[in-house]
């Protein structure tokens, strides 16, 4: 959803790493990859789109992909991207505003709006800490009695699970394997990843800073990952790789469990969202619970604040939709460059990237690998082997 969103807008943040496609004369004119950069993928974005090159989102390129297995390789992974953002903010920075950037605007404004809010949640459980540990010292202009969403947080939390529901919906008609089943975990992205997200930030944003122009040759290391198989102890061969999940007591388990997490999940859901509802309902003369037990307002200064939520709501919906709308009728799909643009050889990439054209065919010999699932839900490697 966020790259579809993007889209709309005219430009990208980043391309997904993991499955990308890059037209050779497109790289070749903006030099290819910097080598002081510890995302590759954002800076490669950047670079391209002010040199007026386009990115295409295309929801039919699926991507089966690993994921870091704990938590230090994620906070690992998760600070460097927050760091690579920081370090393309600053690099483009004298060329974002130009009237011939403007595109790139929305992104560059978006950018800073996310790091702005990370440190605004940070300063908000910094506050909350220091009224409830330290109130004798704490001023009460910065007092924060609770972290419990109040009706800002219920607003926002209705509009993220709105926002999950019509995201898999529209993925359901490229990937037809039952994706609105998925939405009882959304509640975890908003309840964890961004409480890492904006950790990492408020940890990269002065390292990017302190780091920027220093590197000539920026080092990362990818956390581990691995196909994780929780029952390789009860498969002793390949004929017999399913006995053990066909059992139907472990049917009946995990069928029972899955039925537990759901109800948990939507739980947290309901918590939100029930607000929102018993206020419907209020206003209609039904009183469902005390006041105190739903939200940290009462409905009556919900009702004088609504105008105002509704106010700043349409604003912002006004603005990006005459943007989304000129963007669309100024540009479209259409491909700005009148002139096609001239094979890059072998040979031309050798010298830009300063290596031996040995080097350059080796990097142009691909691996494939087949991945599909089994009748589980679970993903299986199927055959790996090299190509042209």
């Amino acid at each position: 959803m966020i790259k579809r969103t993007q889209r709309k807008l005219g430009r990208i943040f980043t391309i997904s790493g993991v499955n990308t496609c890059f037209r050779r004369a497109a790289l070749h004119s903006v030099g290819y990859w910097s080598p002081d950069t510890v995302t590759e993928d954002i800076d490669i974005s950047w670079k391209l789109q002010l040199n007026h090159w386009d990115i295409r989102y295309e929801p039919h390129a699926l991507t089966w992909i690993l994921v870091p297995e704990s938590l230090r390789p994620l906070w690992r992974q998760r600070v460097r991207w927050a760091q690579g953002g920081v370090e393309a903010a600053l690099k483009y920075a004298k060329r974002i505003f130009r009237w011939n950037s403007r595109r790139m605007w929305t992104v560059y404004i978006d950018y800073w709006i996310a790091v702005a809010w990370c440190y605004a949640f940070t300063f908000t459980v910094f506050c909350w800490i220091g009224t409830n540990y330290f109130p004798e010292y704490w001023p009460d202009t910065l007092a924060v009695e609770t972290l419990i969403p109040g009706w800002t947080g219920v607003i926002l939390a209705f509009t993220c699970l709105c926002q999950f529901t019509i995201g898999l919906i529209l993925d359901n008609f490229y990937e037809k394997r039952g994706l609105l089943r998925y939405l009882f975990w959304a509640i975890w992205y908003p309840a964890i990843y961004w409480i890492i997200s904006a950790a990492s930030t408020v940890v990269a944003v002065p390292k990017g800073i302190y780091k920027y122009g220093k590197t000539s040759f920026a080092i990362w290391r990818s956390p581990k990952r691995r196909l994780r198989d929780l029952f390789v102890w009860a498969r002793p061969d390949a004929n017999q790789r399913h006995l053990f999940l066909d059992h139907p007591i472990i049917v009946f388990s995990r069928r029972v469990a899955e039925l537990m997490i759901t109800v948990v999940f939507w739980g947290l859901w309901t918590y939100l969202v029930t607000p929102l509802l018993s206020l419907g309902l209020w206003y209609l003369g039904i009183t469902l619970f005390i006041d105190r037990m739903i939200t940290l307002g009462g409905y009556e200064t919900f009702a004088e604040q609504l105008v105002n939520y509704g106010l700043a709501v349409f604003v912002m919906w006004l603005l990006l939709t005459l943007w989304v709308t000129w963007n669309l009728r100024r540009y479209g799909e259409r491909n700005r460059r009148n002139v096609r643009p001239s094979h890059v050889t072998k040979e031309q990439m050798a010298e830009a990237m300063q290596l031996s054209l040995v080097t350059i065919q080796k990097l142009i010999t691909s691996r494939v690998t087949y991945l599909h699932f089994d009748k589980h839900e679970l993903p299986v490697i199927e055959k790996t082997s090299s190509g042209r």
